[in-house]
């Protein structure tokens, strides 16, 4: 079995007459923790979206998991955590239904962990989605793929809205302990995000 959980072979993507990616190869083997570190309009995200199966390339080879992503796949979604700029859950169930949804659906959710980061992340679990703050979303979000269990996890911009002492604190110990777990359990991290000293000491590459 190849240790390598994403492949990226010589891939381009466009936009019009914007390159966005532009003759991009790489690859995440097991139990490392990759960055993709840049300026607005890098193509960041859009390499993310690629790899999610949001997009497709114009040229070059995506593989996840070994096999191309695509969009809609119940297996990709239970081995594969994702968290995305625009943060979409059920906008009218709260925390707790929520959170019931994803233990029936994912096999390795973890219901001790979730149970301990909702008070470390001082989320209200009665409180209706889309009634929560930009950072209570957030909040939430990383939190359901923290404990989703998954083979693969990608972040998309995962400081957005939160505030400082939330990310000096609570953050700093969550990650510090799933760092811990992922380099026991094979687990990977794809970073997209804005530069914080907090998180890049922490990565591989």
């Amino acid at each position: 079995m190849s240790d390598a959980l994403i492949s990226v072979r010589n891939v381009c993507r466009g936009f019009g007459r914007t390159e966005a990616v532009n003759n991009v190869s790489l690859e995440v083997i097991r139990g490392s923790i990759h960055g993709l570190l840049g300026p607005n309009g890098a193509g960041k995200t859009t390499l993310i979206r690629l790899l999610m199966g949001y997009l497709y390339p114009d040229s070059g080879e995506v593989l996840v998991l070994g096999q191309p992503p695509r969009r809609h796949c119940s297996e990709r979604l239970r081995r594969v955590a994702y968290v995305s700029d625009r943060m979409e859950l059920p906008a009218r169930s709260s925390l707790t239904d929520i959170l019931r949804l994803n233990e029936r659906f994912f096999p390795n959710w973890n219901s001790r962990l979730a149970t301990r980061l909702t008070k470390e992340f001082d989320i209200n679990t009665s409180a209706v989605f889309s009634r929560l703050s930009l950072g209570q979303k957030r909040r939430v979000v990383l939190l359901q793929a923290i404990c989703q269990g998954a083979e693969l996890l990608i972040l998309d911009e995962p400081l957005r809205g939160l505030m400082p002492s939330f990310v000096g604190n609570a953050w700093k110990c969550c990650w510090k302990r799933r760092w811990n777990m992922a380099r026991q359990s094979w687990c990977r991290r794809i970073f997209c995000t804005t530069l914080n000293a907090s998180l890049t000491r922490s990565l591989d590459v």
